[in-house]
């Protein structure tokens, strides 16, 4: 008898509805000292230009002298596409200091399980170092650049850039994935959809941007003394699911020249943590230009987000993994 066998039609429901994932998801957090934000509001909006280019701004930053963080804010909304503005929210906000070095920011999108989708497979289609990308906003220059906030008269200068973590994370990169339909759902199980796993990957991406443009508008217009003392902030997006997680392995070798179709059965691997590597959607778009000089793995980490996906156990691990790592 499973689980589910005791439970009434009305629990049921609310556990399709992820309801209770998403108060695991802040529980855990809570047990570990992050501070928690739910139903996080945002706005999201793609940049068209630098706001340095905003004459507000421009002719104070000719002359080398400071601007007022109403002003840089102010260039800033004014460089973004008014006519794109999405508004939504992001389920879990969860921040720690670490070391009074860092600031993790983890955004999270609570992903439940679609009854009619319920095997999440990724695949490799390009051979990745097991080491997670992310956005962090710092004091010192780090190319790429994505978006520099100048000196103004409460904040310093900074700069938001990419960074890796590596070692204890050591989770595997996958490059795409489907998601499987359910056998007791539909007679035509086993037909896939590619758009399941990225719609999920993807809304977690725009709520970071949106998060992170927000929480450097906030901080420029308050003053940031954490930030102004050499706080490095850090935005990791991750999707936590209660879909099962697989990674297919297989031979290359096995795959038939003239069908594309593999001839002998794949390994699907079970895991509960893994990193997805997602195009970023077009709403999600710094201001900073690629460089002339920018290596093709630079670009490539402009234009591809790492997201975290991680099952329920899996993100219980990772609070643990990273709390070791970070101490």
């Amino acid at each position: 008898m499973s689980s589910d066998d005791n439970l009434s039609k009305k629990t049921k429901s609310m556990n399709q509805s992820g309801a209770f994932l998403q108060i695991h998801i802040i529980n855990e957090l809570k047990k570990r000292n992050w501070t928690v934000l739910a139903e996080y509001p945002i706005r999201i909006s793609p940049f068209l230009d630098l706001p340095a280019k905003q004459p507000i701004l421009y002719t104070r930053l000719l002359n080398h002298l400071d601007v007022e963080p109403i002003s840089f804010v102010r260039a800033a909304r004014e460089s973004m596409d008014k006519t794109t503005v999405k508004e939504t929210s992001i389920d879990v906000i969860g921040e720690r200091i670490i070391n009074d070095d860092y600031c993790f920011n983890l955004c999270i999108e609570s992903k439940k399980l679609d009854p009619r989708f319920i095997d999440w497979v990724f695949f490799q289609q390009t051979k990745h170092e097991n080491t997670l990308r992310f956005l962090m906003r710092q004091h010192f220059i780090k190319k790429p650049v994505l978006l520099k906030t100048p000196k103004t008269t409460k904040n310093k200068e900074t700069y938001l850039t990419i960074n890796t973590i590596q070692g204890e994370l050591d989770y595997p990169v996958c490059d795409f994935a489907l998601s499987l339909k359910s056998e007791e759902v539909d007679r035509e199980y086993y037909k896939s959809d590619k758009t399941k796993v990225d719609d999920a990957s993807r809304q977690i991406i725009e709520g970071t941007y949106g998060f992170i443009v927000d929480r450097i508008f906030q901080h420029v217009l308050k003053g940031d003394p954490q930030m102004n003392r050499g706080l490095t902030d850090c935005f990791i997006p991750l999707v936590v699911t209660n879909a099962n997680l697989f990674i297919c392995e297989f031979d290359e070798n096995e795959i038939d020249s003239k069908s594309g179709k593999i001839k002998n059965e794949p390994t699907y691997k079970p895991v509960d943590s893994l990193i997805y590597e997602c195009p970023a959607p077009k709403s999600v778009q710094f201001p900073e230009p690629l460089e002339a000089d920018s290596t093709p793995e630079e670009n490539n980490a402009i234009t591809k987000w790492h997201v975290l996906v991680l099952s329920p156990k899996g993100f219980s691990e990772f609070l643990q993994k990273f709390g070791r790592k970070s101490q």
